[in-house]
């Protein structure tokens, strides 16, 4: 949500388009807040494996787009991750089954 109005104080965005945009992600902030969907929590980094050239091209090419376009690449990056946490938890991908599930096989 700061990230949104600081774009749009950043870029002039003042009309209400942009305020009922604000609303809505007000509202989608405040849900998922209170929800039980599971967000990654980049708990666990493994450094002790070698990285791969591309990964540290693509690191690279983040940081700097990072340093030109702050608030753009910062919001994004949490849009992103919004929308993939959501797309994961409607597809059960990365969710180990339920109890239940496990109890009635049994």
């Amino acid at each position: 949500v700061v990230g949104y109005i600081y774009m749009c104080a950043s870029y002039g965005l003042h009309n209400i388009y942009f305020t009922v945009l604000g609303t809505f992600i007000t509202i989608l902030a405040a849900v998922s807040m209170v929800s039980n969907i599971k967000f990654y929590s980049f708990k666990e980094f493994h450094f002790h494996k070698t990285a791969k050239f591309r990964a540290l091209l693509i690191f690279l090419m983040a940081l700097a787009l990072l340093i030109i376009y702050p608030d753009i690449v910062i919001y994004g990056f949490f849009v992103v991750y919004t929308i993939v946490s959501y797309v994961m938890y409607i597809f059960r991908i990365g969710y180990p089954k339920s109890y239940s599930n496990n109890k009635e096989n049994a």
